[in-house]
């Protein structure tokens, strides 16, 4: 069975790289009321006409801890209200209404919602208000921007851009990017994504919404995203409180929550569009931190000015900073031009975002299979499957660095010379064992391998019930992994409960489940990413390596208790580890050595 890391590390890089730095300030505990006076400055008609008739967001920011469905029935009552008071109905339009909360960056307790319409649109946006005093005012607050048939490259707003997306030159999509203000100190962030991918002969819809506010520097101080593949659907959340990032990931019915220490102050929302914001000279460097949501990390990002280029913007030419956008050894080709991203291009995965015309639009189908696209040529490697000993060249233009070639007991390295080792363990300790101090913190639960979960710890006692031996434990939890996960290529942020209620994903849901499982037994597991030699070629896959009394490499994905030699591990550990691997994507090549 083929691996299906590729997808999970091509998301790593695509999914928006967010940060979060607005201020803080001290809580006000409240709660919704009911007799809250209604102030409109416009009948109930023209909110209802918008209500029904067009694809709206109502986005609110609030100074305490009110639920997001506390707002919405708030909302919901106080509209109908109005229309009783008016004499109109009031209808929930299944479709129009979407709600976004975030903390904003003064002192002062206010609720504010704004009535959006279609960007490319001409009606105005009405403005809802709550004060302290929990009066309602409704007002008319202009117009949004709207695009021209005929476009003038200086009249081109920057709060929508539309990008289309192709990936070793075959077209899989859009990405849409708006900016809207809130106010006049913040502004909503709203990213959407919808392509078409092929992943080892599947065909998927990968849709991916992502909603955040800002202050008007695009530091962030709330992010929600959603993502999806038709068969599941992943919700990421992050908020900034004083130092701290609070995320949450919601997935399967259950959600996930994690906190990380902000470094430094400025965090901006989208690195490249923070970065076309600002003004470039030659030669000019900027370092800042920024906040992956499909991995939960901060990152430090460098963006460098490369020259000045004449480019094509929606017909016309201009001339526009050409960036280069580095973080953890992916390197982003970004043209800026006066708060507009021109072009995108990172040149391992041959991905490439250009902009097109708002109303351009259309089915696309990917051709290519992204397994295929993205593998790793090599020299013939014979008999892959045996375990033994093998001796590999790593050849490409990448940090070597980074990445962690040499892990004692089971792997070599001596620069970019890769020595493999795989066989059964020489010594196998009594189950349980006795672990090491220095190993302590591989059976330890983690935010997406819950090992201390009731469910994964009811599993592993049935599985290792009777053994007398850790390297049996071990066999027992590999095989179970191995017969009862179906192989399925899925979109997924890879999680041990996820996986052990549904029992399906490709090479990642094997690896966490297997290492959940040993670590709820007593052995130390870690996860291991890199490549391995499958149909003439490598590829990007996971596995788990358990300890035993000694690390024993195994792949329940291939159904081998004793992963064979091909497997190249190029980083280990959590996705914030696996992340340097995106690095070696369409830069990478092997060749194997002789043993001497």
């Amino acid at each position: 069975m083929k691996p299906g890391k590729i997808l999970t590390l091509i998301l790593l890089i695509v999914v928006p790289v967010l940060a979060s730095g607005c201020g803080s300030g001290e809580s006000y505990d409240s709660e919704i009321e009911n007799d809250v006076e209604i102030q409109s400055e416009v009948t109930f008609h023209d909110v209802y006409d918008i209500v029904v008739k067009t694809q709206i967001e109502i986005h609110y920011k609030i100074w305490g801890d009110v639920s997001r469905e506390s707002i919405k029935d708030f909302l919901y009552s106080k509209y109908r209200e109005v229309a009783s008071s008016t004499g109109y109905e009031f209808r929930e339009h299944p479709s129009a209404i979407y709600l976004h909360a975030y903390l904003p960056g003064d002192s002062e307790w206010n609720w504010t919602g704004y009535l959006h319409l279609d960007p490319t649109g001409n009606e105005p946006i009405f403005e809802c208000s709550l004060d302290r005093d929990m009066i309602l005012s409704v007002s008319q607050s202009g117009a949004i921007n709207t695009q021209n048939s005929e476009v003038d490259v200086e009249a081109i707003s920057s709060n929508y851009q539309k990008f289309a997306v192709s990936i070793m030159g075959d077209d899989v999509g859009y990405m849409e990017l708006n900016v809207q203000e809130l106010g006049t100190d913040s502004l909503l962030i709203t990213q959407s994504i919808s392509w078409n991918m092929i992943l080892m002969g599947n065909q998927r819809d990968i849709e991916m919404t992502m909603t955040a506010v800002t202050d008007r520097t695009f530091d962030l101080g709330h992010m929600e995203m959603i993502m999806s593949d038709g068969s599941a659907e992943i919700s990421i959340t992050a908020v900034r409180r004083d130092s701290l990032l609070v995320t949450e990931i919601g997935t399967a019915g259950r959600t996930i929550e994690n906190s990380t220490v902000v470094p430094e102050d400025y965090l901006p929302v989208l690195a490249d569009l923070a970065c076309a914001s600002m003004e470039w000279e030659v030669g000019q460097e900027r370092t800042f931190q920024s906040f992956d949501p499909a991995s939960g990390m901060i990152l430090s990002a460098t963006a460098v000015c490369i020259e000045f280029e004449n480019v094509s913007l929606l017909g016309d030419t201009v001339n526009a900073a050409k960036l280069e956008i580095s973080q953890m050894g992916t390197r982003n080709s970004v043209w800026v031009y006066r708060g507009q991203i021109v072009r995108e291009y990172e040149a391992g995965l041959g991905m490439d975002m250009t902009r097109v015309p708002p109303g351009q639009s259309g089915d696309v189908v990917a051709t290519r299979d992204l397994y295929e696209v993205f593998a790793v040529s090599s020299t013939r490697i014979r008999n892959p499957r045996s375990t033994g000993t093998r001796i590999f060249l790593l050849e490409g233009d990448i940090d070597w660095t980074v990445f962690q070639l040499d892990i004692p007991s089971v792997q070599s390295a001596s620069g970019c010379t890769v020595t493999v080792s795989t066989g059964l363990p020489d010594n196998s300790l009594p189950y349980p064992p006795s672990i090491p101090e220095e190993l302590e913190e591989y059976v330890l639960p983690e935010a997406m391998i819950q090992s201390d979960d009731s469910i994964i710890i009811e599993k592993a006692l049935i599985l290792t019930d009777g053994c007398e031996d850790s390297w049996e434990a071990a066999r027992r939890i590999s095989s179970f992994v191995d017969g009862a996960v179906e192989n399925s290529p899925t979109i997924s942020l890879p999680s041990a409960v996820d996986v052990m209620e549904n029992l399906r994903g490709d090479c990642n849901e094997h690896t966490i489940l297997t290492v959940a499982l040993a670590r709820a037994a007593g052995l130390p597991a870690r996860i291991c990413a890199g490549i391995v030699y499958l149909d003439g070629s490598f590829g990007f896959h996971a596995w788990p390596m358990i300890w035993v009394g000694e690390w024993v490499k195994m792949d329940p994905t291939f159904g081998q208790y004793v992963a064979d030699a091909t497997h190249i591990i190029l980083a280990t550990g959590d996705l914030e580890s696996q992340y340097v691997v995106n690095s070696a994507i369409g830069r990478l090549s092997i060749r194997e050595l002789e043993i001497p």
